[in-house]
């Protein structure tokens, strides 16, 4: 699978099609991650995980063109705080 950095980094933006597998390489981890997209028209599965990669899979039915994904750590002593961002082109 391709391997994308956090856009919030590398300010790019990836283009990207539905079914395909993609990993998500993570500044860092922790138990408390929540992932959040930024249309509700747009779908993604967790597909697995592998020490700073996270592998993720848009859905076919998704609403193509931009989106972004963003992984918030909720911290419990210093509340919620960006770990990445990923802007993404969905195509087909």
């Amino acid at each position: 699978a391709t391997t994308f950095k956090p856009s919030s980094d590398t300010k790019q933006t990836y283009q990207v099609k539905p079914g395909t597998p993609y990993d998500l390489r993570l500044p860092y981890r922790t138990p408390q991650l929540v992932w959040h997209i930024d249309s509700e028209q747009v779908k993604f599965v967790h597909v697995g995980e592998d020490g700073l990669l996270e592998q993720i899979l848009f859905a076919e039915n998704s609403l193509r063109g931009p989106v972004s994904v963003r992984v918030i750590d909720e911290d419990p002593e210093l509340g919620a705080v960006l770990v990445g961002r990923w802007d993404f082109k969905l195509g087909d």
